[in-house]
């Protein structure tokens, strides 16, 4: 069958029929929870024929005895005639099902009216009629349009996730794209039917994205990884490439290479399922605490044996790189392009040399010989953003020279203050009290005392500061 024309659609019959027939004398049918709606017994009173749990949205002609009862087209409510896809070829008339044929005429006892369900008396657990009801099932009290396919879900599944109203229910976005709720159901909804402008819109706002700081609010990243604001990942990008400077401008080219929180989402499908230049490169960091403001801090550093760099330019390291003849491998101690590689008929791979605890193997690496051959320098690379050399960066040095410097300068300022206040002090008392000292400033006077009292409390002062700023560019340089 086709798509159903909308919940007053009485023809449909997939994963169990909408509407059945009834001739009982009760409001409603006995299993009527599984049913989207029904057809009553013949009644006079069309405001009391559906009960309290239904509402009337038509009416089943009686005029034309041994033919079907068809849908009355002039006739209010006629929601049922408008919605039902069903129609005789022959006459054009609408039809509910068959076994319409086999009922009786009605004649003077009223008419067969047409009776849906209300909104509110399907079930209200969108997420579990989502999980596993069937297409178009309106079993276990489910809204048929709530349901899974296969492994997609339905339009109004998607709608739900995305706080958008669906018959009657229109949940909180807020809640419903948060990393546990209902375990992880949007997650799943969205990943077989996704609307990347909707997501986008949600991420990008405040609710999802401190856009002061540049932090991902944490309750949202698993549905928000690859969806941030552009400047996000370009902010990030610039950081890597200051730490990893060997590694291929390809990997910044997809989002899923290098962010954390993009490559763990489920939803990174939806931007890219191309292989990433270096598939092990985000094992060695975990950048979910990034923050795009300020001094874009939050990239944490690891290592293991399943974290390593794949080098594609530059000297480093020379054993390893790609070439295309012997001459791409001059200067250097592996001389020979073989299978493409720049190594020697008896090089070995890096991949199982062990790495200082600051560095990472390079995973395309070669040792100039065999295994004993093999050393740091040829086979990793530095965690601290330095060369491929392993040595820091020539910035973290000088930082921590300058902060050195004023620390130690200011406690020596700090001791001579001290001293020459303490020393100045006792002078002032033995010139006011007229004591004779051995040690007496040319004048006699008092004056020249106090400009030295100040100068070294002024000594002290700046000292301090000193250790103050040189503590804290020590700190911040580590931390770093």
């Amino acid at each position: 069958m086709g798509t159903p024309g909308g919940l007053a659609d009485c023809s449909v019959n997939h994963n169990g029929m909408w509407y059945n027939w009834y001739n009982g004398e009760n409001s409603q049918p006995s299993g009527w929870e599984n049913h989207v709606g029904f057809i009553t017994k013949c009644s006079g009173d069309k405001d009391k024929a559906c009960g309290s749990k239904h509402k009337l949205v038509g009416r089943t002609n009686d005029n034309m005895q041994g033919r079907p009862k068809y849908i009355t087209n002039n006739w209010s409510p006629n929601t049922a005639y408008i919605q039902t896809t069903y129609k005789d070829f022959g006459s054009g008339d609408k039809y509910c099902p068959a076994v319409s044929n086999s009922l009786k005429l009605c004649n003077f006892r009223g008419a067969r009216y047409i009776c849906q369900k209300k909104e509110e008396e399907f079930s209200r657990d969108w997420q579990k009629c989502c999980s596993s009801n069937e297409k178009w099932s309106p079993k276990d009290g489910c809204n048929p349009y709530w349901y899974k396919d296969g492994d997609t879900f339905s339009n109004d599944c998607k709608n739900l996730c995305l706080g958008k109203k669906s018959h009657g229910l229109t949940p909180d976005i807020k809640e419903t794209l948060k990393n546990d709720y209902n375990n992880g159901i949007c997650l799943d909804v969205l990943k077989s039917n996704v609307d990347e402008t909707e997501l986008r819109k949600f991420c990008q706002s405040d609710d999802a994205y401190n856009s002061e700081t540049g932090e991902p609010v944490k309750d949202y990243t698993n549905i928000c990884g690859c969806y941030y604001p552009q400047d996000y990942y370009d902010k990030l990008i610039q950081k890597l490439k200051e730490l990893y400077p060997e590694l291929p401008e390809g990997s910044y080219n997809d989002r899923t290479c290098f962010s954390t929180l993009c490559a763990n989402s489920k939803l990174k499908s939806n931007i890219s399922t191309e292989q990433c230049p270096d598939q092990y490169f985000l094992r060695c960091i975990n950048n979910a605490k990034f923050e795009a403001g300020g001094d874009m801090s939050g990239i944490e550093l690891g290592q293991g044996n399943d974290c390593n760099i794949y080098v594609e330019k530059g000297d480093f390291p020379f054993c390893g790189r790609t070439c295309d003849n012997d001459d791409n491998c001059v200067n250097g101690q592996c001389n020979s392009c073989i299978d493409g590689v720049c190594k020697n008929k008896d090089s070995v791979s890096c991949s199982n040399y062990t790495c200082p605890s600051n560095k990472i193997i390079v995973s395309n690496a070669y040792c100039v010989g065999d295994s004993s051959t093999c050393n740091e320098d040829d086979c990793c690379v530095d965690t601290s953003g330095g060369s491929g050399s392993g040595s820091p960066s020539s910035g973290t040095n000088n930082k921590n020279l300058w902060g050195k410097v004023l620390l130690y300068g200011g406690i020596v300022l700090i001791i001579i203050g001290i001293i020459g206040l303490i020393y100045s002090t006792v002078i002032l008392y033995n010139k006011t009290s007229n004591v004779p000292l051995v040690y007496t400033l040319s004048g006699g006077g008092r004056g020249i005392i106090y400009i030295f009292l100040m100068v070294f409390i002024y000594l002290i002062i700046g000292g301090s500061l000193g250790v103050y700023y040189g503590n804290k560019m020590i700190n911040d340089n580590s931390s770093s």
